[in-house]
C-alpha cells in the first residue's frame, strides 16, 4: 500500500524569513526498519538523507540558496513521495546580527578553535562552521517562538553572495595569554571593545547585535576549565547526537544515539520568555519606543523574577514558607552560598533561627554568609545583578544594609516593595553549584601586621577586587575624619563607635 508523508510543522506554500528549512513529520501506513532514510532534496545536486523512526516520524533540514519559491522533493524509496511547497522571503529589518570568529593578536592561522591532531583547525574552516551554526541558529529560534504560540520571528543576518551567512575575522589587540587569565566578563568587555575599535559596528544605516565565538578559548585539562571562555548554558550532554562536522561545518549524524523526543524534557523555553524576547528590536525588527513591551503584573505581594536560567543541573524549588500573620514566622535570617555566583539561599524564621541557635550558632564558613535580622527589623529592599543565573545581591533593611555578596555581572534589578510591605521570602530554584575559582595573586605580598590595643576604623582600598586593608587607632580615626579630602575615592571606612569591638570579619 502506498503511504503518505504528512509534514507537521509546516504549511504549504508557507513562507519563512531565513534560509535553513526544518521540515517535521510522519510516514503514514509504513513500518520502517532498521536504517531507512528520507531523501529531501532541491534536485539531484542538493539532496541530503534523515533518518527515519521506527514510529515514523522524522525530521530533516533543506538549505534554500537565495530568496524565492521552491518545490522540495521528499521520497522514501519506492514507499512514498511527496512535493513540498515554500517560499523564502527574508525580512527587511535595521536591525541585524552580525556573526564574528575571534582571535588573538598573537594568533596564527592553525592555532584556532581546540581541535584533535590532525583535524584542520585553521580560520577557514574555523568561519565555514560558524556559517552553519549561524543558520542552525537563527532557524531554532523562530521554531522556538512558534513552539511558544507565536509567529516564527526570528534575527535577520547578513549574508555573502554565495547565499550563507557573512562571518567576520575578528583580530582583538590581546594575546591568547591574556585572554586566559582574565574571567568572562571582563573578556566579554575586551572584545567589545576592539569590535568599537575597529568600526565593525559604526554603521549609519544598520543597527548591529554581534555574535562573538572565540577562537582563544582552551580546555585545560589539568584544571580541568575552560580559559578564554565565555557562555551561557550546560555544555554537558548523555548523547551526543552530532560526533563530527564536515570542513564545510555541516554536521554528521550520530546514528547510534538517534531517538525520537517524546517530551520536553531538558532546557526549554517559558512561553513568558518568548514574549519578551519578540520585542527584542533583532527580533520584531523595529526600535523598542515604537512598541510597548509585555509586562507581569503580580499586584503587591510578588517582585520579579530575575535570573532567567533555569537549565543548571537538576533544579530544586526553593522551599515555600507558609503564610502566617505570627512573629514566630517571619523571616529571621538569610542564609547565601555565594563564590562567584550565588549558588544557594536559604531562609529560617525567627522561630527556626532560634531553635538552630540552641543546638550550635549559626556562623560563617568559607562561601556561606548569614545575614541575621534583630527584633523589629525586616528587608524593605534586595539589590540583584542577575542575567541567566543569580550574579549577587545585597539585603536592605529598615535598620542596614548587607555587604555585597556574589558576584557583579549581570544586570541590576532594585526588588523594592510598596509603602507599608517588606521581604518575607524569596521564590525560585537552584541548580548544581558553580564552583569559585582560585583567588587571584598578583605583586609583593605584604604581610598584616596589628598591634593596636584598640581598633578605631577599618580602611579598605578597592575596586574589582579588594586592594588594601589597614586599621586605624581611635585618635587616628577621628582626626581624619575632620578632613573629608583625607580619604581616597575608592578607599572605604568603617568607623566603630566608642567601646564598638569587631567580633567576625567575612571574607
Amino acid at each position: 500500500m502506498w503511504s503518505n508523508i504528512i509534514v507537521d510543522n509546516l504549511h504549504e506554500d508557507e513562507v519563512l524569513s531565513y534560509p535553513l528549512v526544518l521540515l517535521e513529520g510522519r510516514i503514514t501506513d509504513a513500518h520502517p526498519a532498521e536504517n531507512l532514510f528520507l531523501d529531501a532534496r532541491l534536485d539531484d545536486l542538493r539532496s541530503s538523507l534523515w533518518p527515519i523512526s521506527r514510529t515514523g516520524h522524522f525530521k530533516a533540514f533543506v538549505l534554500l540558496p537565495f530568496p524565492g519559491k521552491y518545490a522540495i522533493t521528499l521520497q522514501l524509496n519506492d514507499i512514498a513521495h511527496r512535493i513540498f511547497c515554500i517560499e523564502y522571503r527574508p525580512h527587511i529589518t535595521r536591525f541585524v546580527v552580525k556573526f564574528h570568529y575571534q582571535i588573538c593578536s598573537d594568533a596564527e592561522n592553525r592555532d584556532g578553535f581546540d581541535a584533535p591532531l590532525g583535524v584542520d583547525n585553521s580560520d577557514a574552516v574555523a568561519i565555514a562552521k560558524i556559517r552553519f551554526t549561524a543558520l542552525l541558529l537563527q532557524m531554532a529560534t523562530a521554531e522556538l517562538m512558534h513552539a511558544a504560540g507565536l509567529p516564527r520571528l526570528t534575527f535577520t543576518m547578513q549574508f555573502a553572495p554565495d547565499g550563507l551567512p557573512d562571518v567576520t575575522l575578528l583580530r582583538c589587540r590581546f594575546t591568547n595569554t591574556h585572554a586566559r587569565s582574565v574571567d568572562g566578563q571582563e573578556l566579554t568587555k575586551l572584545v567589545q571593545q576592539d569590535i568599537e575599535a575597529s568600526g565593525l559596528d559604526s554603521n549609519p544605516e544598520l543597527h548591529f547585535k554581534h555574535a562573538v565565538v572565540l577562537g582563544c578559548s582552551r580546555y585545560n585539562r589539568e584544571t580541568r576549565k575552560a580559559e578564554g571562555h565565555t557562555a551561557l548554558g550546560d555544555p554537558r550532554s548523555s548523547q551526543q547526537s552530532f560526533q563530527r562536522s564536515t570542513a564545510q561545518g555541516w554536521l554528521d549524524l550520530n546514528h547510534t544515539v538517534v531517538c525520537e523526543v517524546t517530551s520536553r524534557g531538558g532546557a526549554h523555553w517559558n512561553s513568558a520568555s518568548a514574549q519578551l524576547l519578540r520585542h527584542c528590536p533583532w527580533i520584531s525588527g523595529y526600535a523598542k519606543p515604537s512598541l510597548v513591551g509585555p509586562t507581569v503584573d503580580w499586584g503587591s505581594s510578588i517582585l520579579g523574577p530575575v535570573g532567567y536560567g533555569t537549565y543548571n543541573g537538576t533544579q530544586t524549588d526553593l522551599p515555600e514558607k507558609k503564610l502566617s500573620s505570627s512573629v514566630d514566622d517571619q523571616l529571621g535570617a538569610v542564609m547565601l552560598d555565594a563564590g562567584k555566583y550565588i549558588d544557594h539561599i536559604e531562609t529560617l524564621t525567627r522561630a527556626e533561627m532560634a531553635e538552630a541557635e540552641r543546638t550550635e550558632p549559626l556562623r560563617a564558613a568559607g562561601t556561606k554568609h548569614w545575614f541575621m535580622l534583630a527584633d523589629g527589623e525586616y528587608i524593605s529592599r534586595v539589590d540583584i545583578r542577575a542575567m541567566a543565573w543569580i550574579d549577587g545581591l545585597q539585603l536592605h533593611t529598615n535598620l542596614r544594609s548587607s555587604r555585597w555578596y556574589g558576584g557583579t555581572g549581570g544586570s541590576l534589578h532594585a526588588l523594592q516593595p510598596a509603602g507599608g510591605w517588606h521581604v518575607s521570602s524569596f521564590i525560585g530554584s537552584r541548580g548544581d553549584s558553580h564552583v569559585a575559582g582560585k583567588a587571584l595573586e598578583g605583586g609583593t605580598k605584604t604581610p598584616f601586621s596589628i598591634t593596636l590595643p584598640e581598633i578605631g576604623a577599618v580602611v579598605v582600598q578597592c575596586g574589582r577586587f579588594v586592594e588594601r586593608v589597614k586599621v586605624l587607632s581611635p585618635e587616628e580615626a577621628e582626626s581624619n575624619s575632620r578632613d573629608p579630602k583625607f580619604y581616597l575615592s575608592n578607599e572605604h571606612v568603617f568607623q566603630l563607635c566608642p567601646g564598638e569591638k569587631l567580633i567576625k570579619s567575612e571574607e
